[in-house]
Formats: C-alpha cells, structure tokens, sequence
C-alpha cells in the first residue's frame, strides 16, 4: 500500500492507530456486557436490601415501643403505690390517648401491671412472622408484702 518511506511511516502509525482502536472498541463491548452484569445483579440484591433496610426500622421501631412501654410502666407503678385508681392512672399519664392498655391484676401473694400497644409493621415479610400489628408489651409481677 503505502510505497514510499515516508508514507511508510505514516501507514504504520495509521495501522497501529486502527489496532488501538480496535481494542478500544473490542474492550466497550467487555464494558457493557460488564454493565449488564451489573444491572442484573444489582436488580437481584436490591429487594434483599430493601427487605434489611425495612426490617431495621421494625425492629427499631418495636424496640423503641417497648422501651417507652416500661417507662411508662415504672410511672404506672409509682402510681399506683400511690392509691390511686386505674383510671385516674390512664387519665395521668394520658395512656388513652396513645392507645395503650394498662391491665392490672390482683392475686393475693403479688400483682401484675401490664401495658400492651398495638404497632403495625411495614415490611412485607416481618409481618408474617410476628403478626400485624405487632402486640408490645411490658410486664411488671410486685410481690404484696
């Protein structure tokens, strides 16, 4: 092809330019059948990471529930230590209006406070396992001396 020495030269750098470019368009196609690849797996971890994702916030919002449920339950306690009556406790401590049931029973060698809240669970599959809503609870058992 390219007879003279001069164009010689300029037809080897024009060779070893298309082989470059060879490769280049050789390797874009490596990279977007990578990218495919990509996109395929990340399509298969994404609900698996959703589902962690959301289970997290249940399970912290359960804990956080359960928590306020036995803070709540010491107030209930110091409450009734102090003779007052079921209702006045709920009316108090303004457990209606979080929809919180207080239950309390009596038997003759102890008594059992109990506060149960209803909470309702956003992940698909959580809910399943512990039931929606979810029943937190806090249990408290004083001993009559």
């Amino acid at each position: 092809m390219c007879q003279e020495k001069n164009r010689e030269k300029e037809c080897v750098k024009t060779k070893q330019k298309n082989k470059k470019q060879k490769k280049i368009v050789g390797d874009e196609v490596k990279i977007k059948n990578k990218r495919g690849q990509a996109l395929v797996e990340f399509a298969i971890i994404l609900p698996i990471f959703i589902f962690i994702l959301f289970a997290c916030i249940d399970l912290g919002k359960i804990f956080y529930i359960k928590n306020n449920l036995e803070s709540r339950l010491d107030d209930c306690i110091a409450a009734y230590q102090e003779k007052k009556e079921i209702e006045t406790i709920k009316k108090d401590l303004d457990l209606t209006k979080e929809k919180i049931d207080l239950t309390i029973t009596k038997e003759e060698d102890y008594l059992e406070l109990r506060l149960q809240k209803e909470t309702d669970l956003i992940t698909p599959g959580l809910n399943v396992l512990l039931g929606n809503p979810y029943l937190a609870e806090a249990k408290r058992v004083i001993y009559n001396e």
